[in-house]
């Protein structure tokens, strides 16, 4: 049996119609379950913006109240600083008010009297005494050494002999490539003239002998040496003995 064109062109069209309808309720399905996804995942992000949402009001109410109990700490800080500030400021006047400046005076003298005489003191039991500096010194130097070392130097630099020694010893911690000081005591004070008489014999020796003062006394002489050095140049003649 033929079939015609127009049979042909009318089924054409029910058949278009039927996909077109097939595909329009596959649309309204999918759109449907986009929509209901869309709509899931709103409410999902809605519940975890509302969440989030009472966090952060939870938390500021926090940060609020904390913030509430520092400025109330720094106040009592502030006031309990004014408050001792004023006792230490009050003590202070009561002990500026107790305070006897006379007699405070007088114990300041009376301390530098006390001062003044226990330098002499010290300076005058250790009259018999002198300072060596320049004798080599060897690693491990008894005193029995440091005494032969020293009548040595009497005998070879200053011509001296039979002058007694009561003890020679150095002092002051080891420096490399210097030796110590050595410090003695004279049996008998005459040897000390002797000794001071013949040390210009010392010049250009890089060996001194000097006199064994209390510190007291070698702070004062070191600060009357630094004037007499200024004085010359306004035309003034001194020395220091």
């Amino acid at each position: 049996m033929a079939v015609t064109f127009q049979e042909i062109k009318k089924m054409m069209k029910e058949m278009l119609d039927d996909f077109e309808k097939e595909t329009e309720v596959i649309f309204k399905n999918q759109e449907k379950a986009v929509i209901a996804i869309v709509s899931s995942n709103t409410k999902i992000l809605n519940e975890r913006l509302d969440k989030l949402e009472t966090n952060i009001i939870a938390n500021a109410s926090k940060i609020k109240k904390i913030e509430k109990e520092l400025e109330e700490i720094k106040e009592s800080l502030n006031f309990n600083e004014h408050v001792i500030g004023k006792k230490i400021e009050n003590n202070n006047k009561h002990l500026f008010n107790k305070i006897d400046y006379k007699q405070l005076e007088k114990e300041r003298f009376n301390n530098e009297f006390l001062n003044e005489k226990i330098r002499n003191l010290e300076d005058r039991s250790q009259r018999g005494n002198l300072r060596i500096d320049g004798i080599c010194e060897d690693e491990v130097e008894s005193w029995e050494a440091t005494e032969e070392k020293v009548h040595l130097f009497f005998l070879q630099k200053l011509g001296l002999k039979g002058i007694e020694i009561e003890r020679a010893h150095r002092t002051g911690p080891k420096k490399v490539g210097r030796p110590r000081v050595i410090v003695l005591k004279l049996q008998q004070y005459k040897d000390k003239a002797k000794i001071f008489k013949e040390s210009n014999r010392l010049r250009g020796t890089n060996i001194y002998v000097n006199e064994d003062f209390s510190r007291e006394t070698v702070a004062i002489r070191r600060k009357l040496f630094a004037e007499v050095k200024e004085r010359p140049l306004n035309g003034e003649s001194v020395s220091v003995r």
